[in-house]
């Protein structure tokens, strides 16, 4: 008997479709990229024209869905359209945390007031403008992938912004797995970010292990499981920190979402399983130790100018998101990524040498 179709509604769903369909799920997919290899694993695909419209993003998920019935799981993006997971109409099942759990962890005032609650340590935040913009940063309560992320400026808010304390430091993710008030810590990651002063906290890419001293994973654990007692989380989520100068860990934000950082997690093919399993409070978490990881980057290569992807480019095996040909990708738009493991090289060396790899492969003739 065919197992229920998976629905994706993400910003990029292609990893998550992946791994669906290599588990044996029909995949449907609602994404903004249509990418090549997200389209050779979904059955049915539709186009998401406005990540932020929640209204529009639920016609094409129930257009999609053809009134066939189904189970949605979200990726990035629900943080500015997570309305839309309490409409959802009887024939679309939610897999995943609700509506209501997104909404307080992504509401400043529920999450960091929770945060305090608890004594766990974070940079300081305030609701209104401080009235000395220098060392603040504003962040969209909706944004995702550091895009939202700015240097405060006069003149430079807007609504549902947050301010944050700048803090130096590295910045990291832990990906751990939930169900309900029960976790299993999956991965600790480095985030790395573009050098462009016009993003300066968009995302480079992540590499895997963060190694970190036993008192700073002990740490971490317990700020999880302190968040698991008091709001409870399910699936795959992650949860974004800063290593002080002085090696103290300060919490950013939590992203209740399987994260980018799923993918690298090359030694664990049974991911998928675990997050449906595990959003499932009679299943629990089915796992019982942390997965042994490889040394592995997810680099992000955004492109250097506007390029028209031409055709029968033949992509190295490391790419993902893979471009139609004939699409063109403007200057600074997300052009592909790249999943290396086991490399001797730095992240950034490593990230040049793929970067001009791909470069010289696109370059006109």
């Amino acid at each position: 008997m065919q197992q229920q179709a998976i629905l994706i509604v993400s910003q990029s769903g292609r990893f998550l479709a992946q791994i669906a369909n290599n588990s044996g799920y029909p995949v449907w997919v609602a994404d903004c990229f249509g990418d090549s290899d997200t389209l050779s694993v979904a059955s049915r695909w539709l186009p998401i024209n406005d990540i932020s419209n929640p209204l529009s993003i639920l016609e094409t998920i129930i257009t999609l869905s053809n009134e066939d019935p189904c189970t949605l799981i979200y990726g990035s993006g629900i943080e500015s359209f997570h309305s839309l997971l309490g409409r959802l109409p009887k024939h679309i099942k939610l897999l995943g945390n609700d509506q209501h759990t997104v909404e307080k962890l992504k509401n400043p005032s529920y999450f960091f007031n929770t945060l305090n609650k608890l004594d766990i340590p974070y940079p300081k935040i305030t609701l209104t403008p401080p009235m000395d913009e220098k060392g603040w940063l504003s962040k969209s309560a909706s944004g995702f992938g550091g895009t939202h992320i700015e240097y405060l400026t006069a003149g430079s808010e807007s609504s549902n912004t947050y301010y944050q304390q700048y803090i130096n430091g590295i910045s990291g993710s832990v990906l751990f797995l939930a169900s309900g008030k029960i976790s299993q810590l999956l991965s600790i990651n480095q985030q790395f970010l573009v050098n462009d002063p016009a993003s300066p906290f968009m995302l480079s890419g992540l590499a895997t292990p963060l190694i970190l001293s036993h008192s700073q994973q002990t740490m971490l654990q317990n700020i999880i499981k302190s968040l698991l007692n008091h709001i409870n989380l399910y699936g795959l989520n992650s949860l974004d920190f800063i290593i002080t100068d002085s090696g103290d860990i300060l919490v950013l934000e939590v992203n209740p979402r399987p994260s980018a950082s799923a993918e690298l997690l090359t030694k664990l093919p049974q991911l998928f399983n675990l997050h449906v399993n595990a959003c499932q409070e009679d299943q629990g978490i089915g796992m019982t130790s942390h997965p042994k990881s490889n040394s592995t980057y997810l680099h992000y290569i955004f492109a250097r100018y506007n390029t028209v992807i031409p055709d029968n480019i033949s992509w190295p095996l490391m790419c993902r998101d893979i471009p139609l040909p004939g699409h063109l990708i403007l200057k600074k738009a997300p052009l592909c990524t790249a999943l290396i493991v086991d490399s001797q090289l730095t992240f950034t060396q490593s990230r040049d040498k793929v970067q001009n790899h791909i470069y010289n492969m696109l370059e006109p003739t």
